[in-house]
């Protein structure tokens, strides 16, 4: 026989339908439609965040890194491209791909623009640009770049 104790540890990650809302809508105006999913959305899995959520609203969201091949910023120094792996993180295999910081930066600052209703950088100062053929030497276009679930309930991750 054995005892077994379970002790819940985080909180479930809930996004807020209208910061979700905001998150899919720009999303699309950066990127154009059919590249917002909720695809294999809600996940079971547990983040911090939650408890951040559960004093104001917020959302949760996930920025897709998928990739062919290893290029761009990712092969920086190696002059090669490579398979990429394109395993989760906290995988051992996980390559992060750092194509996407010049995406993310850019996507969040328009999201601080956004929410704050101002304009800090102009298209030519702050190019967003993946949602264009890539250009030779630059990242690929990403696959599903963003997953953002609206509203939904996770169930709760246990450790």
């Amino acid at each position: 026989t054995a005892e077994v104790e379970l002790r819940p540890s985080y909180a479930v990650v809930e996004n807020h339908v209208a910061q979700a809302e905001v998150v899919r809508a720009l999303g699309e105006q950066i990127l154009g439609e059919g590249k917002v999913s909720r695809g294999d959305l809600p996940i079971l899995g547990a983040e911090d965040f939650s408890y951040y959520m559960h004093h104001a609203p917020g959302a949760f969201f996930l920025m897709g890194g998928k990739e062919a091949v290893v290029q761009g910023l990712s092969a920086y120094g190696t002059g090669k491209a490579v398979e990429r792996s394109n395993c989760m993180c906290h995988n051992t295999a996980f390559d992060f791909n750092d194509n996407l910081i010049p995406f993310a930066v850019g996507f969040w600052v328009r999201l601080i623009e956004n929410r704050l209703c101002l304009s800090l950088y102009t298209e030519e100062e702050l190019p967003m640009g993946f949602g264009a053929e890539p250009q030779p030497g630059t990242a690929t276009a990403i696959e599903q770049p963003i997953s953002i679930d609206g509203g939904s309930k996770a169930k709760r991750a246990r450790k």
